[in-house]
């Protein structure tokens, strides 16, 4: 992390402050036992505060069962952490709204990230009971404030940056560390720091785009603003089908939310914004159509089905045209180096080119020359071979095996992320250990070798795609990934995830 550019953005006068009833608010609710009344008083000290307090509270989005007249009475009615949440989300806003007519920075677009991912991320937590919803709330309204801070502070160079990303503010993050060697999320982190927010605000700001990374005893806040950050990209125009098919499938493997469920939220989501942008007088844009935005999704995942099934055409396709060439291992029947170069490198730059993933299971046989000098070489060939129908038949359509050289093999995964890369290696692994290799080497009894691979997985996708820029340095990576499982102790698989330097390029 670029400490210097941090300490220039954080000792900026430019940066955006919290107001003195926020900040005494925050003083008193870290206090124990909290005073409710000192805490309602500070609030209707300042009077135009309370005023928004209340009208939220009394609108709708809480839904109230009588109005509710005193700030007192709503922290009795919805808690703490409510008010707590309205007061210091009204401060945020009141603390960039003097940039809202500044054009070069589009405030349209952040103010719409931000309430809708808060909104998402409050009903997120309510369904999955994995926290407060208030929390979550003000957590997500909070994620991006580190753009406005290093927008304030760094200017035409940041603007460059955003300009980069284009449109896409999942790249945004990796393109800020490539420029300034820090980012958004590191930079709003720092400023809850200095606000002195509770540590359950500063991780989630802090992890909101690698929710994983997170070691908090709370990292579910984290994954909520996460997964809401997806919804609200998902209703931003022109959202991109990875971004729909990645909410749906975080909301179905955390929340088992299937897509009928997934399409109610989003409408409720959208709901809930429309009526929270009057309460907090923001511009977000138009309301999203959440029914032509699932139509799309629909149509999205038909085309991508199609153009699966074309791409495996084409490998098929591929694969009879290198097998007439000779580029067939003699032994294994697999493709061989040569074979493995030219798929490797052709597929590599169709996705450079379309965006997809593409992954690389790199695996060694462990303690092969043992077998060789025990068995001889005819014993190594014997499970040479059978090793080879073992990884083609698991594989299946989902990929093309390879014989690297000697006992060693490679795996080509086209449109497949790293999830199901690893996944498969993982299978593989257990499919070669599982049964020993028969081999006829004894005149009266067949000998069976036990046999067991080391694997290494590395993929090439939207995260570490400034880093694997060419084929080479994808297959070294899965190839270091695979030499760590043998250092690990073999019979595993090790993953690359994007924590090493290539020659000029950092991970």
């Amino acid at each position: 992390m670029n400490k210097q550019t941090l300490e220039k953005i954080l000792s900026s006068p430019r940066l955006p402050t919290l107001p003195a009833v926020a900040m005494q608010v925050l003083e008193l609710t870290r206090q124990t036992p909290v005073d409710l009344d000192e805490v309602a008083r500070v609030v209707r000290n300042d009077q135009a505060l309370a005023a928004k307090v209340l009208r939220t509270v009394n609108s709708s989005y809480y839904g109230l069962t009588k109005p509710c007249t005193t700030i007192r009475q709503a922290i009795v009615y919805l808690g703490l952490n409510t008010v707590k949440s309205l007061v210091l989300g009204f401060s945020l806003v009141d603390s960039i709204a003097g940039d809202a007519d500044d054009v070069t920075f589009d405030f349209v677009d952040y103010w719409r990230r931000g309430l809708f991912s808060a909104v998402a991320a409050r009903e997120i937590v309510e369904l999955g009971r994995c926290g407060d919803p208030e929390n979550a709330f003000l957590a997500a309204l909070m994620q991006d404030i580190g753009m406005v801070a290093m927008f304030r502070v760094l200017g035409d160079q940041y603007l460059q940056v955003i300009d980069m990303a284009q449109g896409d503010h999942r790249r945004l993050a990796s393109l800020e560390r490539k420029s300034f060697d820090l980012d958004h999320a590191a930079v709003g982190a720092e400023i809850a720091r200095k606000w002195r927010l509770p540590s359950i605000y500063v991780d989630a700001i802090e992890h909101h785009h690698d929710w994983r990374s997170s070691t908090h005893s709370a990292g579910s806040q984290a994954r909520a603003v996460e997964a809401a950050n997806l919804a609200a990209l998902t209703l931003m125009p022109a959202q991109a089908e990875s971004v729909i098919a990645q909410f749906r499938r975080e909301m179905s493997d955390w929340l088992n939310l299937d897509s009928v469920s997934v399409k109610r939220l989003l409408s409720e989501i959208t709901q809930a914004a429309d009526e929270l942008k009057k309460l907090f007088r923001l511009n977000v844009g138009a309301r999203p159509d959440v029914e032509a935005i699932m139509a799309q999704a629909e149509e999205q995942v038909t085309a991508h089905h199609a153009e699966v099934a074309r791409q495996t055409h084409l490998l098929q396709q591929s694969n009879a045209q290198l097998a007439e060439q000779v580029l067939c291992d003699p032994l294994t029947s697999l493709m061989n180096r040569r074979g493995f170069d030219e798929l490797f490198h052709r597929l590599f730059a169709e996705h450079r080119g379309n965006g997809r993933p593409v992954s690389l299971i790199f695996c060694d046989i462990d303690r092969f020359k043992p077998i060789n000098d025990a068995h001889h070489h005819v014993a190594g060939d014997a499970v040479l071979m059978e090793v080879s129908r073992r990884l083609g038949a698991i594989v299946g359509g989902r990929g093309m095996v390879c014989r690297y050289g000697g006992e060693e093999f490679a795996i080509v995964l086209s449109g497949s992320d790293r999830v199901a890369a690893t996944r498969l290696a993982e299978e593989l692994r257990r499919g070669i250990e599982a049964t020993p290799v028969t081999f006829a080497g004894g005149p009266t009894e067949d000998l069976a070798i036990a046999v067991t691979m080391s694997f290494g997985v590395a993929t090439r996708d939207e995260t570490t795609g400034g880093i694997l820029s060419e084929p080479q340095f994808l297959v070294r990576v899965a190839d270091e990934a695979m030499y760590a499982a043998k250092a690990g102790g073999r019979n595993c698989v090790r993953v690359f995830h994007g924590h090493v330097k290539l020659g000029k390029v950092a991970a």
